[in-house]
């Protein structure tokens, strides 16, 4: 028997070629395996029972990073095979196609590493082809050890022995190494073992210790200790932003966090992200690490550097190791951060940042896209290659062509200077990489945004596409889901600048791939101070009050100033932002006045929230082309009756987000819905709204793959563009 088929899916770049290799061999099979442009193409030949065993393995138990979404069957080959072979890539095959993420350390390598008969017991860079750096190392193409900065020392016998051996586990596994060969950590005169227990000691007692791991320096201390979390803080000048907690193993995670099962399998999968769960009772570490939210971001050892280092440690704080809003540190950080680090000598060649994720409606749905998610590609349809430069926060570029897209890891904040050259570097690290020549550039709508301000110089396209920031928003859950036809998009957030040269922010949109138009949003407000109100939130609350006549309800030190930025327009810009509502309402339950990172008050608003007897009421004023959310009847009611205004509001906006989508229905006929934005992060507004729109049987869409904040931006500008373009 001989069939000749193509297994398409994650197929690529995760050990899935060897794994055929080892799988056919065991069942004497002849024939080839290798990559293709649109899988791995196999040709077995031998008994029909041996080759229906083969199939049937390979499907029900593939490399743990690998998915098998098809399998099609190709015209016979009438060629003759000796033995089974691993052949070459063919040339023409595109070289981002091969580009695997970085891979969380798998159980086989997590065994021997803890096995004091294996030579590689304790090896604190045991990989093999199911795990270990892959982007993170990779400074060019093709994917081989020279292109990789494992590829700066060399092999011993040992590991080349594994390594041009088919059937070993390590055949071929690019970063492999050894004691004896590979890169070793050091801290000060300590080396290998003795520096990572040094590390362990350091921590144990209190000390904050800097710590290089795959995609950058994170810094460590015991998340039970005060004093230890307090000075990541001060090195960090971080505010409250809460900090994410490692822990050895699931038993750990439990101890301080009630688990759903996705959240079970997210941290136990390959990509081992941060993932956000909810505090148990049990809860005891420091309030510092997460103050003012029911939340917790926990993640296992992704590395045998963690493995080793955590193995019998309490819950462990590992931030990235930089000052706030700038990129992470791969070089080893100034004494100033911390005395104490940890480094080894083996280059990070892209910097990356550890994925943040979380389950809502019982799925998996990104946070933070990062580790071991770049550079997998999403489809898309492309009829010309197209950069997208992304937005002013949290920002990613993409870029598409062959009707793929690639979306970069989170770079950051766009306004920090360090940040932005960060972008610059890693966008140009790309386009050397892949090879990418764009002919169009897609970008943010705002003038001012830095990829706007800087979008000649970032890009060697002559043509630009201006993008409206909630159209993105939109367009990227029309990209992820494959939706061509029109849909409602509700888009949710806390700044977009807006087609009219307002700030957006609760927009309802009619929209397609290609175009928009704006068929309802919140009732404007003024922001006194503009972005001085961001983090002054007392601010927002004093001028909602203002403009419902109910300003004598609210005390604040500043009222005259404020009073007269509003009467008479002085830096006080008008937004429709449901973000800045959210900042709002918090202040009047008592949360305020001061946010130190986003959307600090609107998180605690959330983590307050309890099921209300009553909601707020949001009027949707119908004016026909457009209707307007009046936001003022829920302002003199929180005013009325503070109890419970977080479920209180938290209905009252679910509510009126399903009637401004029944309304448009009504209109239009539209029966799908998208939700995008950062106020969707908000696991109980999403969770809520979803619900009641179901129940009201719409079909309703959402960022899973991609984060439903501004990180998604990029993806939904290459969206837009390639559908301007006719893709």
């Amino acid at each position: 028997m001989k069939v000749h088929l193509v297994f398409s899916g994650v197929v690529q770049g995760v050990g899935f070629r060897p794994f055929v290799y080892r799988v056919a061999t065991k069942y004497n099979l002849s024939g080839f395996v290798r990559n293709i442009g649109k899988g791995v193409e196999v040709v077995f030949s031998g008994e029909d029972d041996d080759v229906e065993k083969t199939i049937d393995e390979i499907k029900s138990n593939p490399p743990p990073q690998a998915r098998i979404d098809k399998v099609f069957e190709l015209d016979k080959v009438d060629s003759e095979y000796s033995k089974f072979e691993i052949l070459k890539t063919p040339e023409e095959v595109s070289a981002a196609i091969l580009v695997p993420p970085d891979i969380g350390i798998c159980d086989n390598c997590r065994d021997e590493l803890l096995d004091l008969n294996n030579p590689r017991y304790n090896h604190l860079f045991i990989s093999c082809t199911d795990c270990g750096p892959r982007l993170s190392v990779l400074r060019n193409l093709p994917y081989d050890r020279q292109s990789t900065s494992s590829g700066d020392f060399q092999m011993c016998s040992f590991c080349k022995s594994e390594y041009i051996k088919p059937s070993n586990r390590r055949y071929h596994a690019q970063t492999i190494a050894c004691k004896n060969c590979g890169p070793i950590y050091k801290m000060g005169n300590l080396k290998g073992e003795e520096a990572v227990y040094e590390a362990k000691r350091l921590i144990l007692s209190g000390n904050v210790v800097a710590i290089k791991g795959i995609g950058g320096f994170h810094l460590a201390c015991l998340a039970s200790s005060d004093k230890a979390v307090k000075k990541i803080r001060q090195i960090k000048n971080r505010g409250n932003e809460p900090m994410a907690v490692m822990v050895f193993g699931v038993n750990d995670a439990k101890l301080i966090a009630d688990l759903e099962s996705c959240e079970l399998d997210l941290l136990k999968s390959w990509r081992k992200p941060i993932v956000i769960v909810k505090k148990s009772h049990n809860y005891l570490i420091s309030p510092l690490v997460a103050p003012d939210t029911d939340k917790i971001g926990i993640f296992l050892p992704y590395t045998p550097l963690h493995v080793v280092l955590i193995c019998d440690m309490p819950p462990v704080v590992l931030t990235s190791a930089n000052l706030h809003e700038e990129p992470i540190i791969t070089d080893n950080p100034p004494e100033i951060l911390t005395p104490h680090i940890l480094t080894n000598d083996r280059e990070i060649t892209i910097p990356i940042d550890d994925s943040v994720a979380r389950c809502v409606l019982g799925k998996p749905q990104l946070v933070r896209r990062a580790r071991s998610y770049v550079p997998e590609l999403i489809p898309l349809k492309s009829k010309k290659s197209v950069l997208a430069l992304g937005g002013q926060m949290k920002n990613t570029f993409t870029f598409s062509w062959d009707d793929q897209a690639l979306v970069s890891h989170h770079i950051g904040e766009m306004g920090n200077a360090t940040t932005f050259e960060r972008f610059r570097e890693s966008l140009e690290h790309f386009r050397q990489l892949f090879g990418f020549k764009e002919s169009i550039c897609a970008h943010d709508l705002h003038p001012s945004y830095e990829t706007t301000l800087y979008k000649k110089e970032l890009t060697i396209a002559q043509e630009f596409i201006p993008i409206q920031h909630h159209h993105a928003h939109i367009a990227a859950v029309l990209g992820e889901h494959n939706i061509h036809e029109p849909i409602i998009g509700i888009a949710a957030d806390g700044t977009g600048y807006g087609s009219d040269g307002t700030i957006w922010g609760f927009e309802f949109l009619v929209a397609k791939r290609a175009d928009f138009k704006r068929v309802g949003h919140l009732r404007p407000f003024r922001l006194p101070g503009g972005e001085v109100a961001i983090r002054d939130c007392k601010r927002i609350a004093y001028s909602l009050a203002y403009q419902s006549g109910l300003e004598k309800f609210i005390d604040v030190s500043n009222k005259d100033v404020l009073k007269t930025q509003l009467q008479k327009s002085i830096n006080a810009p008008w937004t429709s932002s449901l973000g800045r509502l959210f900042d709002g309402f918090a202040v009047l339950a008592g949360l305020g006045p001061f946010a130190t990172y986003e959307a600090e008050l609107a998180i605690a608003l959330e983590s307050i929230y309890m099921k209300p007897d009553k909601l707020l009421t949001f009027k949707l004023e119908d004016h026909g082309e457009h209707f307007e959310i009046d936001w003022r009847y829920a302002i003199s009611e929180a005013f009325e009756n503070p109890k419970n205004i977080s479920g209180r509001f938290h209905a009252g906006i679910a509510s009126v987000m399903v009637d401004g989508c029944k309304l448009i229905r009504e209109k239009t006929g539209i029966n799908r819905v998208a939700l995008s934005g950062g106020c969707f992060l908000n696991k109980v507004l999403l969770e809520m709204v979803w619900t009641e729109l179901t129940t009201n049987k719409f079909d309703v869409y959402t960022n899973f793959a991609l984060p439903p904040g501004d990180g998604c931006l990029s993806f939904g500008q290459a969206v837009v563009a390639q559908a301007r373009i006719g893709g």
